[in-house]
This record gives structure tokens, sequence and C-alpha cells, in this order.
């Protein structure tokens, strides 16, 4: 097997990981918006299950075309005889690359909403929590609501991201992150996909961060 051969297996296998993680990313909120939709009034909601499943629903769009894009390359790479360095070092860099983020937080926490769920999943973060949002969202998931809370973010340098959702259900991550009485709070861990939160008629898709650790004040230097 040359180079090309097996540049076109590593994406093969790309794509089925991306599959298993885009519906691990994607059921739970799925699952979520038709409970949330049917009790709608009682979470101050003037939607629909189906309203807020169809809103959810260019994310996946945009993970299936990814998974079909890398399937397709990846079976053209294992069809060729004629070794393909340009893929070839594609290929390595992309799974440099998957590798580096995942072991070091420096994954910018604005591009997530505009790449697809299942691209960082499990890479590292670190982030700086400076309130909660103005706007009053619920969470698209049907777990403890204490443990799934939106909140505002920004870059260790004051950058504002935004509204993400933070994923406490890890029990230090949790308990030291509740410790905090004042922002900003530093936290850090790891991208688990996307989540969504929804407020009046519409719904929209965030970073979900699992939050692993948590202190007050802003990033202490090393």
């Amino acid at each position: 097997m040359n180079v090309t051969k097996l540049s076109g297996w590593v994406l093969i296998v790309f794509a089925v990981i991306y599959a298993v993680v885009t519906i691990i990313s994607f059921s739970p909120k799925y699952a979520a918006a038709s409970h949330i939709g049917e009790k709608a009034s009682d979470y101050g909601l003037q939607t629909t299950g189906t309203n807020l499943r169809f809103q959810m629903g260019s994310e996946l769009l945009v993970d299936v075309l990814c998974i079909g894009l890398l399937v397709i390359a990846g079976w053209w790479l294992t069809t060729q005889e004629v070794v393909q360095i340009a893929w070839a070092v594609i290929v390595g860099l992309v799974l440099l690359a998957s590798v580096v983020v995942r072991t070091t937080p420096i994954v910018p926490l604005n591009v997530l909403t505009l790449s697809p769920g299942a691209a960082f999943y499990g890479a590292q973060f670190q982030a700086v929590v400076t309130g909660d949002p103005a706007t009053k969202y619920v969470v698209m998931t049907r777990e403890e609501a204490g443990k799934m809370r939106p909140a505002l973010v920004s870059t260790a340098t004051g950058q504002k991201i935004g509204e993400v959702v933070l994923d406490l259900r890890n029990p230090t991550g949790y308990q030291k992150f509740m410790s905090c009485t004042t922002y900003p709070v530093t936290i850090t861990g790891t991208i688990a996909g996307t989540s969504g939160i929804a407020a009046g008629r519409s719904s929209r898709t965030v970073a979900f961060l699992h939050v692993r650790d948590a202190y007050m004040g802003m990033p202490q230097k090393k």
C-alpha cells in the first residue's frame, strides 16, 4: 500500500469517526427539541418542537456534506495508482492539526459555530466567563438544568465571543465553577461539539464546552 492509498483510508476512517461524533453530538439536541417544544409555554417559548428541529437542521446538513466529501475523497485516493504527494501532505497536516488541537487549547471559540459540530470535538479550550446572557435562554437538553447553563465568554485578551453552553456534569468542574462567587471566571476543558439555545420563537447553535476546571479571575500566566 502506497502513501496515497494510505491517505485515502485515513480519510475514510476520519469520515466514520466524524459520523459517530455527529450522532453523539446531534442526537441529544434533536431529542430534546421535541420535549421542549411540547412544553414550550412552560419554558416561556413561542415555538414548537418541529420548528426547533427545523432550525437546527442546517448544522446536520453541513455535517452530512462534510462526511460525504471525506468518503468521496478517501475512496478516490484508494483507487489511485500514481502517488499523489499533495494529497498525502494535506492529509498529514490535517492529522497533525487534529492531534495538536486535542492536546493544546489553541482553537478560537468564535469559529466553532461557523464550523461543523464534530470538527473540533474533544479539542482543548481555555475561555473566560464574563457573566450570564442578558436574554433568558432555554438550553436544548433534557439534562439537569443546573448542569447545562448558557454563559457569556471572552478570550484571555478580552475579545468577546458571545454565548456558549457550559457542560458542568464533571463533578470537579461543577464544584469549582459554582464556588466562584464573582466574574470573570477562567474555565478550561474540552469542546463537546455544539449545543442549542432557544428564546422566543427562535433557536441557534452555540459552542458546547465541557468544563473540567475553573477559578476566579483572568488566566494565570505560566
